[in-house]
């Protein structure tokens, strides 16, 4: 019975080293798409808080500038902290054209600096009846 040689032991290790160098730009892929997949459930749950904050407002809330969704106005905007950095979050509350008096339509859309919008919701809500 024989032993293992150095030179066998050099062989295993460079085989080893290769395929570590192989995997570590995987891993580094990997790490990443996880960080952009938690930026974006933040991102999703921050678009459904002020969308239920809308709805459950009461009808007649003040009207924001056609722009809102691209400018930051303090009334129509804020920043949200999120485990992978701060995301801004605008809306917008605009009459419905088809019947401005009785229906709004509510647009949220959360994005962060350097992305393209990563949440956007939108829904008309109609004045109740009486």
């Amino acid at each position: 019975m024989r032993g293992i040689t150095l030179i066998e032991t050099l062989i295993a290790t460079t085989i080893l080293a290769v395929l570590a160098l192989g995997v570590a730009p995987l891993v580094a892929i990997a790490v990443r798409a996880n960080a952009a997949a938690r930026l974006e459930l933040d991102a999703l749950a921050a678009a459904t808080e002020r969308m239920e904050q809308l709805i459950a407002a009461p009808f007649d809330p003040p009207l924001s500038p056609a722009d809102a969704l691209a400018t930051d106005y303090p009334a129509f905007s804020d920043r949200v902290l999120a485990r992978g950095g701060t995301l801004i979050r605008r809306w917008s509350v605009l009459p419905l054209a088809s019947d401005p008096d009785n229906a709004r339509v509510l647009v949220v859309r959360v994005g962060a600096k350097g992305h393209a919008p990563l949440a956007t919701f939108t829904t008309v809500r109609t004045r109740e009846s009486p």
